[in-house]
């Protein structure tokens, strides 16, 4: 499915659920823009839009298209997305940003246009979706290779050692990767990655559907309540533990005052409480995931773990998963600085 069929499978699941809307999509003049032009009409009234194919929208692409979802003269921004996740859905409506997806979802407010459909679940046929690299264990694999591409030639035991998982994991994860395109063989032993940018949207969504929340060690609150503002003080184990989420946003862009305060740790669950004087309290301003990568891996790759925090992939993969539109700024961020340097290797 390209992008033009995406179009079409959206304007074909808003045709079906709205009789009195007629949804067509003009395919020419595609510009820098957008992907198509989209055309609802209701009665005697003809409402344009500018379609935008992001396959899988994040709060990151929400803060990108923020800017921009003001009517012009190509018409209003209409984001077009395989799947519309609740989280993420209700960010694109505080943004102000008009969303469909190919299963029905959606949220135009174009007055006097208005349409909203929400809970519409994903296909089980969806072609597009991998089964097993980007839903489980497969995505620890993905996690080593977005942290260094040159890992994509090394054998499936080094693979397998540097994600902690079983060879059989490794080898469905690379066929699914080259099924879809996103990697490929130069040579009878070597294999490259492409498309990084998708790749680290792809990962970033199944590690908040799926991964993320096997790792949740609970919710906890400090003893004293100033120092949770007073967070770079606390006493972290280097080996051990490191700051995700927003510490670590706002370590690497100084441009965020976090409110929730993620941490991954290797410590027990007792010995983490003692140490750094934190209580459980649910919903408490201090959440708490189990490491799912080796030391190996931080051995292999010390760049990738400069200081205290986790490396930026997963730093936005965090910001993703919140989904608080108050992430979303500084997920682009992260997002467009892994992008240059993508692009400068």
């Amino acid at each position: 499915m390209d992008d033009l069929d995406l179009i079409h499978a959206a304007a074909h699941a808003l045709d079906s659920l709205w009789n009195h809307v007629s949804v067509d999509v003009e395919a020419k003049g595609k510009s820098r823009n957008h992907d198509a032009r989209v055309h609802m009409s209701v009665g005697n009234e003809r409402y344009a839009f500018a379609a935008q194919v992001k396959r899988n929208a994040n709060v990151a692409v929400a803060a990108l298209l923020a800017g921009r979802a003001t009517p012009d003269a190509e018409g209003a921004i209409l984001l077009i997305t395989e799947y519309a996740q609740p989280a993420v859905a209700q960010v694109l409506q505080h943004r102000g940003i008009n969303y469909a997806d190919s299963v029905g979802n959606c949220h135009v407010d174009h007055p006097p246009l208005f349409m909203h459909v929400e809970g519409r679940k994903r296909l089980r046929t969806d072609r597009v979706q991998p089964v097993r690299a980007f839903g489980g264990e497969g995505l620890k694999v993905i996690f080593a290779l977005l942290l260094d591409s040159g890992l994509a030639s090394r054998p499936y035991r080094d693979l397998a050692e540097l994600s902690e998982v079983s060879h059989g994991v490794v080898q469905y994860t690379v066929k699914d990767l080259e099924r879809l395109g996103l990697l490929v063989s130069v040579h009878r032993t070597a294999r490259r990655l492409r498309d990084l940018d998708a790749l680290l949207n792809r990962w970033s969504a199944g590690f908040a559907e799926t991964l993320r929340p096997k790792l949740s060690l609970g919710t906890f609150r400090f003893s004293s309540p100033e120092r949770t503002t007073h967070w770079k003080q606390a006493d972290l184990d280097p080996e051990t533990e490191r700051w995700g989420g927003e510490p670590a946003a706002a370590t690497a862009t100084n441009y965020l005052r976090p409110g929730k305060l993620t941490l991954y740790t290797r410590s027990t669950r007792a010995d983490l409480m003692r140490r750094l004087r934190i209580v459980p309290e649910v919903d408490g301003p201090i959440e708490v995931l189990r490491t799912f990568w080796p030391q190996r891996l931080e051995q292999e790759l010390p760049l990738a773990f400069p200081d205290a925090t986790v490396p930026d992939i997963l730093t936005y993969a965090d910001l993703v998963a919140s989904g608080d539109p108050r992430n979303a700024e500084v997920a682009a961020m992260l997002q467009e600085q892994f992008s240059e340097r993508v692009h400068r290797a």
